[in-house]
């Protein structure tokens, strides 16, 4: 067994679960295992994200076409980022407020932010009960490749409506759908 402070990795043969094993300070949890699914092999299996220069595409899009200085986020399903960009004279905050869009837009079941904000509206209570990193400001737009879910972009500096369509032109740019 390893010292009490340092995590032990363990990964099982393909097919089977990987194990990361951390080692607690609690006597319960001195031996607590989490299993995760083993990873394959990269190239291996279809990648249901967007990919780096599909995200890089929308980076450069959202950068040549704003009529103002924003900041762009591209994240993954999981609302991590892949790209981003925030323009010279963009204000801080629009960085956190890109990120948000984009993280909300892709974990959501709405298609764009906007979508989210409408149908939660007249339910504060609905609202309250989110992720509390969900955003409802119009901007972010969930990236499709057919079908599937690839990810999202969050845009951030302009009226909300602007970001948003910013937004969309570049991901169909991209080569995505909306």
């Amino acid at each position: 067994m390893a010292d009490h402070g340092t995590p032990v990795e363990r990964f099982a043969p393909a097919g089977s679960a990987a194990v990361l094993t951390v080692p607690g300070t609690v006597k319960t949890l001195l031996e607590a295992q989490v299993r995760i699914p083993f990873l394959t092999v990269p190239g291996t299996v279809k990648n249901d994200r967007v990919e780096l220069e599909q995200a890089l595409s929308v980076v450069r899009f959202v950068v040549a076409e704003a009529s103002g200085p924003v900041s762009v986020f591209v994240a993954d399903t999981h609302g991590e980022v892949v790209a981003a960009a925030t323009m010279d004279g963009a204000a801080p905050d629009t960085r956190l407020n890109a990120q948000r869009k984009a993280y909300t837009a892709a974990r959501s079941d709405a298609r764009a932010t906007s979508e989210l904000a409408a149908k939660v509206a007249d339910d504060p209570v609905e609202r309250a009960n989110f992720d509390p990193f969900f955003t409802f400001f119009k901007g972010g737009v969930a990236a499709f490749d057919g079908e599937t879910r690839v990810g999202a972009v969050g845009v951030s500096g302009l009226p909300g409506e602007v970001d948003e369509d910013l937004a969309r032109r570049a991901i169909e740019a991209a080569g995505l759908s909306i």
